[in-house]
C-alpha cells in the first residue's frame, strides 16, 4: 500500500490542528492509504498551544505542566492504522510526490472555476507515496462533491466521548442560551485596534453590536480568552464567562478528566458552545468555525461573526463574493458547504 506522510499543521491552536487532521483523514478515505503523521510535538515540547495568555490566574485549578497530543484527545476512522511520530520528518527524495502547500489546492472530480476560485485541482500520481505539507483548511471548501464515504471518515472525527459527555453535562446545566466567542489577545494590537477584524478606535462597540444580532432574550454565554479586556467589562451586556462557570460548577468532574489544562478547558468552552440557541464568533478564528459548523449540522442559524459586512455572492458556493484572498478563505471562517 503507498503511503501519504502528512505533516500536521504545528505549532499551532487546537482547531487549527483538527482541521488538518480532517484533510488527512479524508486524503487517506478517498485514496485507501495509509497515513503517516508527522510534526505532532513542537519545538517546545506544548504540543497545542492556547491562546489564553492568562491561565496562570487559574489559582492552581488547572495543570501547567501536562499537556495532550491531538491524538489524545480526537478519535477518527481506522486511526488504529496510522502511524504517528512526534518529529518533523523528511520525506525520502526518490519515488515520491510532494505537496509543499496543501491550501493552494482543491480536491475535486472535474474543474470547478467557481470552487477553486485560483487553486489548482489536486492530481496526485498513484504510483508512488505522497510527502503533503500546508495542511491547514476547512474540508468544507477543500472537498468539492464529496461522497457519503468521504462524509462518513469526515464525521468520524470528533473529540473522545469523556469530553463530549462533560460538555453535554455543563450544557444542560445552563438551560437555554446564546453564545458568543470573542478572539483577542493575540488578536489585538496596541491601542485598542484589533487589525486582523479591521477595527478601528471608533467601532469598539462591535461587541454589543454583535451581540444584539442573537435571536431570543437568552442569556449569553461567552468564551474568550482575556475576560479582563475593556471591550468585555466595560459592555452593558451581560454575560457567563464559560471558563469560569466550568471551574466554579464542575471542577471536581474537570479533575477526573485525563487532561485538565489549558488546552482542554477551551476544548470544553467550544463543545459547550455547540449546544447554544444562536450564536456569532469571531473572524479568522477556527475556534469559531468549528462551533459554527457544528450548530450548522443541527439547524441553520447563519455564520454570525462579529465585524462582519455583508457581501453579495457572485458565484455556486458561499465563499464567492466574500472579501479575502482565496488561500485566506481556507481558515478565516466556516461556509455553509459543512454541513453533511
Amino acid at each position: 500500500m503507498k503511503n501519504i506522510i502528512f505533516k500536521l499543521w504545528n505549532p499551532a491552536g487546537l482547531f487549527n490542528q483538527v482541521i488538518s487532521v480532517e484533510l488527512g483523514v479524508g486524503l487517506a478515505t478517498l485514496s485507501e492509504r495509509q497515513i503517516t503523521w508527522h510534526n505532532i510535538k513542537n519545538h517546545n515540547g506544548q504540543s497545542i498551544f492556547t491562546a489564553n495568555y492568562n491561565y496562570n490566574d487559574r489559582n492552581g485549578k488547572i495543570d501547567l505542566d501536562s499537556f495532550p497530543r491531538i491524538t489524545d484527545l480526537l478519535e477518527w476512522q481506522n486511526k488504529d492504522n496510522h502511524i504517528f511520530i512526534d518529529d518533523l520528518i523528511s520525506a525520502p527524495s526518490e519515488n515520491i510526490q510532494k505537496i509543499d502547500n496543501l491550501m493552494q489546492y482543491y480536491h475535486s472530480n472535474e474543474d470547478d472555476p467557481d470552487f477553486a476560485e485560483g487553486r489548482t485541482r489536486l492530481q496526485l500520481d498513484e504510483n508512488v507515496d505522497w510527502d503533503i505539507r500546508g495542511t491547514l483548511g476547512l474540508y468544507s471548501r477543500f472537498f468539492n462533491n464529496r461522497s457519503d464515504a468521504l462524509n462518513t471518515a469526515l464525521s468520524s472525527v470528533n473529540f473522545k466521548r469523556e469530553y463530549l459527555e462533560f460538555a453535554e453535562l455543563v450544557a444542560k446545566s445552563l438551560g437555554d442560551f446564546n453564545g458568543a466567542h470573542l478572539r483577542l489577545t493575540d488578536h489585538v494590537r496596541a491601542g485598542g485596534v484589533a487589525q486582523n477584524m479591521n477595527m478601528t478606535d471608533s467601532t469598539l462597540d462591535f461587541y454589543e453590536a454583535g451581540l444584539s444580532k442573537l435571536k431570543g432574550n437568552l442569556p449569553i454565554v461567552l468564551s474568550t480568552c482575556e475576560p479582563s479586556n475593556e471591550i468585555i467589562t466595560k459592555s452593558n451586556r451581560e454575560a457567563i464567562l464559560i471558563d469560569d462557570y466550568i471551574l466554579n460548577n464542575f471542577y471536581n468532574e474537570f479533575r477526573e478528566l485525563p487532561f485538565k489544562e489549558e488546552v482542554v478547558l477551551g476544548l470544553l468552552s467550544n463543545l459547550v458552545m455547540h449546544h447554544s440557541q444562536d450564536f456569532i464568533g469571531t473572524p479568522g478564528s477556527t475556534f469559531s468555525a468549528y462551533i459554527h459548523r457544528k450548530i450548522n449540522q443541527k439547524r441553520d442559524i447563519g455564520f454570525k461573526l462579529f465585524i462582519e459586512e455583508d457581501f453579495e455572492g457572485t458565484g455556486k458556493y458561499s465563499w464567492n463574493g466574500y472579501n479575502k484572498e482565496s488561500e485566506t478563505k481556507q481558515f478565516w471562517r466556516e461556509w455553509k458547504e459543512s454541513k453533511i
